[in-house]
Order: structure tokens, then C-alpha cells, then sequence
């Protein structure tokens, strides 16, 4: 019978799992070990099947299909992310101004708004900024070619 309980905790952060296995595989996640390393780019991981879900992004292969638009994708977790937009539902809330976002990740991002941290330093100049894709977006600044 399925209850919802979670008793298996991880001592290192928050998770909690329903059975021992799955806290076993995630306390993988804290070693920092990843034995597990993709041939076609330096990607690394903890666990087989999270590099095996990786390896789609190389097939460019998106079996998880939406139901409400057109869009595909290669993992479940991108899939379930997409549905929270058609759904508008946006579970992860900053504590300091109430804004609501689909994904924890965005959130973490969005924190460093309030802390004023820029965690994304350029290695080819000074400029740092709060969130990865501001970074990338820079970055273009330094391969574009201009021809006189």
C-alpha cells in the first residue's frame, strides 16, 4: 500500500526517499564521485541511468511528447517542467519577494537578485553576472568577428 511516506532521509540535505535504494543511489549525489562519463563531451555522472538520460541530448531523440502543444523532449523531468507552464503552476516561491517559479534551479537563480552574489565569472574579463544564461549570452561578445 502506497502511503505517501518517506522515511528514508538523507543526513546531507533535505530528500527523502520511500525506500532505502533510492537514498542509497542518491547519497552518490554528495560524494562528489562520477564514475560514470559521457564519450561524446567532458559530461560526468554519479549514477548510470542519469548518464543514459544524458546521452539523448547527442541523439537529439525526444520521446516525451506533450499533449497540449507540439513539443517534445528527451527526459520526463523537461516534460514535466514544459506541462507547468500550460498549467501556470509554479511551486518554487522566494521567500524575500513572492515570485513563483517552475523550476528550483530558476529559483536559486532568482535568489541571487535579492544577495546581489554573481556567481557566473567571465574567464576572458572582469564581467560576472547572477544568472548562467547572462554569462553565455556575454560570451558571444567575445567570439563574434568583426571584419573592417
Amino acid at each position: 500500500m502506497h502511503t505517501g511516506e518517506k522515511p528514508f532521509k538523507c543526513n546531507l540535505c533535505d530528500a527523502e526517499f520511500t525506500v532505502n535504494s533510492c537514498l542509497k543511489r542518491h547519497l552518490k549525489i554528495h560524494s562528489g564521485v562520477k564514475p560514470f562519463e559521457c564519450e561524446q563531451c567532458d559530461a560526468k555522472f554519479t549514477v548510470k541511468y542519469h548518464l543514459d538520460r544524458h546521452k539523448l541530448i547527442h541523439t537529439g531523440a525526444k520521446p516525451f511528447e506533450c499533449e497540449l502543444c507540439d513539443a517534445k523532449f528527451s527526459t520526463k523531468s523537461h516534460i514535466k517542467t514544459h506541462i507547468k507552464m500550460h498549467t501556470g503552476e509554479k511551486p518554487f516561491k522566494c521567500v524575500i519577494c513572492k515570485a513563483g517559479f517552475t523550476r528550483n534551479a530558476t529559483l536559486q537563480s532568482h535568489l541571487n537578485i535579492h544577495s546581489g552574489e554573481k556567481p557566473y565569472q567571465c574567464e576572458l574579463c572582469d564581467a560576472a553576472f547572477i544568472a548562467g544564461s547572462s554569462l553565455k549570452r556575454h560570451s558571444k561578445v567575445h567570439t563574434s568577428i568583426t571584419t573592417v
